[in-house]
């Protein structure tokens, strides 16, 4: 069968599943992409409103914001250091303007590109924000993805659920170990359109045995329908889980020791 075995999204086989692949596989499917989605956004817990041209503008990025508003941060800091380094030869040079009148004009100078380097960080702090503004939308688009790809599950569990209804035979088959007195579930749960359905049984011991016998039940409560290997019976509903419109279908090994038995159902509304 072709079930991948998934951690992240890129772990998703596109071909997946194959239209061999029985209906009960569904429900692992289904797993497999909640899996992948999860592991590859573990902190995700919002709306995200980017758009992919949004978030594509992250591509290349190499650091953090944290990371950039901590360059900054460190920036500002040696900049109100210089400041200071600035302010205590103020002070010297206005002790010393009347010998120094040279030293006045070359402090302007300096005085001049600090302004500029205050502008210049200015503007990069202004662009960052603008950076952090364009993130928050980028996760509110993605947030919004993953509610999408929710609701699209859950249109594909309802999709694949087996329903009995008047159209062909719902088929369960296929061979299982059972020790003797054991109770076996065999099948999933099936949703019954309306009763009665019919629903017809056979099977045969594989191992090697002069004689066996086995018990069909079609809910956890053991309403049995059958006593042998093979068998045919109407449903009619209004009992136990059968009343819900739901039927599971179970098989008891009423032989003294453990058997491996063959086994096939047909269900169809009747």
């Amino acid at each position: 069968m072709a079930v991948e075995s998934v951690t992240y999204i890129s772990d998703l086989v596109n071909t997946n599943p194959d239209g061999s692949d029985p209906k009960s596989d569904g429900d692992n499917h289904i797993r497999n992409l909640k899996t992948g989605i999860l592991n590859t956004f573990p902190n995700i817990d919002g709306a995200i409103s980017a758009s992919q041209a949004e978030i594509n503008k992250l591509i290349g990025v190499d650091e953090t914001v944290q990371e950039k508003l901590d360059q900054f941060s460190l920036s500002i800091s040696n900049i109100n250091s210089q400041l200071s380094s600035h302010s205590l030869s103020l002070s010297a040079i206005s002790s010393r303007l009347s010998d120094h009148s040279a030293s006045i004009s070359q402090l302007h100078v300096l005085i001049d590109a600090l302004s500029n380097s205050v502008s210049n960080n200015n503007a990069r702090i202004s662009t960052l924000s603008a950076s952090v503004s364009s993130n928050n939308t980028l996760i509110s688009l993605l947030s919004a993805s993953i509610s999408a790809i929710n609701t699209k599950l859950n249109e594909l569990s309802a999709s694949i659920a087996d329903k009995v209804d008047s159209g062909n035979y719902q088929t369960v088959e296929g061979s299982l170990s059972i020790s003797n007195s054991a109770i076996v579930l065999v099948s999933h749960q099936y949703s019954v359109v309306s009763f009665p359905i019919q629903v017809d049984f056979d099977a045969y011991g594989l191992t090697s045995r002069s004689s066996w016998s086995c018990s069909i039940w079609y809910d956890s409560n053991h309403n049995r329908f059958v006593r042998g290997n093979r068998g045919s019976d109407a449903i009619m509903g209004g009992v136990g889980p059968a009343s819900s419109g739901y039927v599971s279908l179970y098989i008891r090994n009423d032989y003294s020791s453990p058997q491996r038995i063959q086994y096939r159902f047909r269900l169809k509304m009747i």
